[in-house]
């Protein structure tokens, strides 16, 4: 049933996405803390 894995894989690029965002949202924070030194 192509169905069922068209929405596995939606699943799968949702949870991939959803883990870059968080990584990018953990570095961008680090990087503005290296960018922008706390006062």
């Amino acid at each position: 049933m192509p169905g069922i894995e068209l929405k596995q894989k939606r699943q799968i690029d949702s949870q991939r996405v959803f883990s870059l965002r968080c990584t990018t949202r953990l570095w961008f924070r680090k990087y503005r803390s290296y960018l922008i030194p706390p006062n």
